[in-house]
């Protein structure tokens, strides 16, 4: 299924949802609008917070109020992109749920989740100093349980960012397709009752990671392990999108994004074939 993440920006020259459609009606786009993620009356939740329902529905309807022209046209909306992972994060289902009921009582669909890399841990992950992460239970909470259920009866997709790292590139790159970050989708799926399995699920940002660090033909095997798996998948996974293709920096420093190859990219996507 031919899928995109359409990033648009204040001032952005990209195509609307209603142009990409016009020009691709088979594309599926998940649109991400917002502004430092932060609406002026609908603030971050406060994950700390057992019921966030509220501020989730809040946050909803702030992001739709201030959404670009033709975004009626998108698939899915992310209305929060990496949201904080702090030590205590038990209102981070219930804040879901909230968004989900909100944009479902407008007749619109949602992207959820939309973690970091590696994000949410799972059962016994232990960070780099040995020290077991936090709530390493996520998954198989019972508020999570029923957001995804929700998320499957709505017709909304969870959203996680799964970067390309892989643990020795070099030397070997199918590594890339269980390494660091990628495949971590199906090891949460699993964790999940029978009934959720089948939930939608799409990969952002994926395909970064070391960019920066490797060669052109090191990019290419690399992708290739990681796509190669995601065909093989029995995960209902609607489609990846990479992250970034053009240049891009943070404070100073380049980051190891897809922008270092992006000739490479766009001659695997070619010739790619499964």
């Amino acid at each position: 299924m031919p899928f995109m993440v359409l990033m648009r920006q204040k001032y952005s020259s990209e195509l609307t949802p209603i142009q990409i459609k016009q020009v691709s009606p088979q594309t599926k786009i998940v649109q991400r609008w917002y502004w430092e993620n932060v609406w002026h009356d609908a603030p971050l939740p406060n994950w700390t917070n057992a019921d966030n329902h509220q501020v989730g529905v809040n946050f909803f309807n702030a992001y739709w109020a201030n959404r670009p022209s033709g975004s009626e046209a998108a698939d899915w909306h992310q209305v929060l992109n990496e949201p904080n992972n702090p030590e205590t994060d038990i209102g981070t289902a219930s804040f879901w749920r909230g968004v989900m009921d909100a944009a479902t009582a407008i007749h619109m669909h949602v992207a959820i989740g939309t973690w970091s890399n590696t994000w949410p841990a799972l059962p016994g992950e232990r960070d780099n100093d040995g020290s077991l992460k936090h709530d390493d239970q996520f998954w198989l909470r019972a508020d999570t349980v029923a957001m995804v259920r929700q998320c499957k009866a709505q017709g909304h997709i969870i959203l996680t960012h799964e970067y390309t790292i892989p643990d020795n590139p070099e030397t070997d790159p199918a590594l890339w397709a269980s390494g660091y970050g990628m495949g971590r989708y199906e090891k949460a799926v699993a964790l999940l009752p029978a009934d959720c399995r089948d939930v939608m699920w799409c990969l952002g940002e994926w395909g970064t990671g070391v960019g920066s660090l490797l060669g052109g033909q090191v990019m290419k095997d690399c992708w290739h392990a990681g796509d190669a798996a995601m065909h093989k998948t029995s995960v209902n996974l609607i489609g990846a999108a990479a992250w970034c293709w053009g240049s891009w920096s943070e404070q100073g420093r380049a980051n190891s994004d897809i922008g270092y190859h992006r000739a490479d990219a766009h001659d695997y996507w070619l010739a790619t074939r499964f």
